[in-house]
């Protein structure tokens, strides 16, 4: 296992259910990023391209979001519901302000199924015989398997053992290591 060392930092959310997509759009401030939500009815992927929030034939509707994880390459927010609140965590990469120095271990996971085509900017990718059907988007086509990359932070605790801090989501890639970006048709 591979440990790297990176700047980082991280700090406290909460705001109300009504305001999730001014915050996503305050936090990433015209970036791209993936937005992961898990409601009481689905779970869903889109996109916030263009400060606007996309999905494939969904809505964001926040008053059904349970928990959220919007995310690109340097940063994520994550977001469990509270009763009429959103708590969670902001965490940023790289250098700025209140970064500090912590240890990093990247991983990369097979999502479930393959892909079974790409549409105006979606990819579907499905399992049949598990009932699994999911739409990722993506600028580009691709055929296979999808794999979505995980950083995990370490630090110390008082007795100086390694230990888990956080972990988040930071984009897709085809299994060949292609990185899938979120972009293309709205």
């Amino acid at each position: 296992m591979a440990i790297n060392a990176i700047r980082t930092s991280s700090m406290p959310l909460r705001f109300p259910v009504n305001r999730l997509e001014e915050e996503i759009f305050r936090f990433f401030d015209g970036q791209e990023a993936f937005v992961l939500l898990w409601k009481f009815h689905e779970v869903v992927v889109g996109k916030v391209v263009e400060n606007q929030v996309v999905f494939y034939q969904s809505a964001l509707q926040p008053e059904f979001v349970q928990e959220a994880r919007i995310f690109n390459e340097t940063g994520e927010m994550h977001l469990v519901r509270q009763e009429d609140d959103f708590v969670g965590r902001w965490r940023k990469d790289g250098d700025g302000e209140k970064t500090v120095e912590c240890d990093i271990h990247d991983e990369r996971h097979f999502v479930t199924g393959r892909i079974k085509h790409w549409d105006n900017g979606w990819l579907k990718i499905a399992e049949e015989n598990r009932g699994f059907l999911l739409y990722l988007p993506s600028s580009m086509k691709a055929t296979g398997k999808v794999c979505y990359f995980v950083r995990n932070y370490y630090g110390c605790d008082d007795d100086g053992q390694l230990c888990f801090v956080d972990g988040r989501l930071c984009g897709f890639f085809t299994a060949d290591g292609t990185k899938i970006r979120p972009g293309g048709a709205k």
